[in-house]
């Protein structure tokens, strides 16, 4: 892991300090959007940089209370880490890799291991920056362009077993320690845009794809050929993200291009019916912007954001409300001029961070 942007020697120092933060647990609150509004997340000037050299596809934020961490994945395979608390005389304490030759579409922490640091991308392999050992591992690798992956996770506390959503309508099903496919199943007639696991059960996870489609499925239930979902949602446009709500995971928050916003109930055993919550939104980003990813407060079970094409350039924050309908507002700042794609909460403390597609990070708190 030698960054391309500052020495060697910086890095590997800065790298032994975030290999000791320790991890701070999610407390789930009862927020509503109105504890939102009365504790409003501002942008101070000094808390916005520039952390990757392209447009920003995927985002993420460490979870430890100790350092604020903003991590960045672009359009040509760069990962930028951004120690916000820190600074090196007047320079901002950016530390830019390359562990990718295209878009990477998802990264996120290992939730058992935050000095991990784990990537998917275009060029079809997955790969985890390890802070312990300041190295770059491959996960797995396919051949350049006979396939993409678009997304990941983990299943509920199986951090040995990552499920990678591919452009070619399947998922796989990876072993971390042995980088082999355990399995490979065909779930869509096309490319499969995300995947998320239920927070507690381990054998149920969501998926949505290319051709509008929302599913939800049991691990157990999956072979080789005749897979049956479900549960079966389909949008008139492609549906681009799917998350079940952090703590019970009784919700499910699905992102279309159909301009709309939608959060599905969820039973026990995993199925879904028509949408319980919905609004309209502008999700047409065209070709220049990263496409919109609504996404949970994980202190919450009922909040989630989404980056928004209204003027002023603002965030659109949502709580789902017993009576069907969702509570909204917007965070705003005179600081932030961009469309916001993509955005995440921390795990624990009042931070979002968000990027657009300069490579630009906001950091509101």
């Amino acid at each position: 892991m030698q960054a391309i942007n500052i020495s060697e020697d910086h890095g590997k120092s800065a790298m032994e300090s975030w290999s000791k933060l320790q991890n701070s647990k999610a407390e789930l609150l009862s927020n509503n959007v109105k504890k939102f509004q009365e504790e409003t997340l501002k942008l101070d000037i000094k808390y916005a940089a520039k952390v990757t050299k392209d447009r920003i596809y995927s985002i993420a934020i460490h979870p430890s209370c100790d350092k604020i961490l903003a991590c960045a994945g672009d359009k040509s395979g760069n990962v930028g880490i951004w120690d916000v608390n820190s600074t090196q005389g007047k320079s901002t304490e950016v530390f830019l890799f390359s562990p990718h030759t295209q878009p990477i579409n998802c990264l996120k922490f290992c939730p058992t291991d935050i000095s991990k640091l784990y990537s998917c991308s275009f060029d079809g392999s997955v790969r985890v920056a390890d802070f312990s050992s300041q190295q770059f591992s491959e996960v797995f690798s396919i051949e350049e362009n006979t396939d993409r992956f678009n997304y990941f996770d983990w299943p509920a506390n199986k951090s040995n077993t990552l499920l990678v959503a591919s452009s070619n309508g399947n998922v796989l099903l990876f072993d971390t320690r042995t980088s082999c496919i355990e399995q490979s199943y065909e779930i869509f007639q096309k490319s499969v845009r995300c995947v998320d696991f239920h927070p507690q059960n381990e054998h149920l996870f969501a998926a949505s794809s290319y051709d509008g489609k929302l599913a939800t499925w049991d691990l157990r239930n999956l072979k080789k050929d005749n897979n049956k979902f479900l549960s079966m949602f389909q949008a008139s446009k492609t549906t681009s993200t799917c998350f079940f709500s952090p703590g019970a995971g009784d919700k499910l928050l699905l992102t279309s291009q159909d301009d709309y916003l939608r959060v599905f109930n969820v039973d026990q055993v995993g199925k879904i019916d028509s949408p319980r919550w919905q609004v309209k939104h502008d999700n047409f980003t065209g070709r220049w912007l990263t496409t919109f990813r609504a996404c949970w407060d994980p202190k919450t079970e009922n909040c989630f954001v989404c980056g928004s094409m209204e003027r002023p350039r603002q965030i659109d924050m949502f709580g789902c409300m017993e009576n069907g309908l969702l509570s909204h507002f917007s965070i705003t700042s005179e600081e932030q001029t961009t469309v916001a794609s993509v955005n995440a909460f921390h795990s624990s403390q009042n931070i979002l961070v968000s990027g657009n597609a300069s490579g630009k990070i906001y950091v509101w708190m």
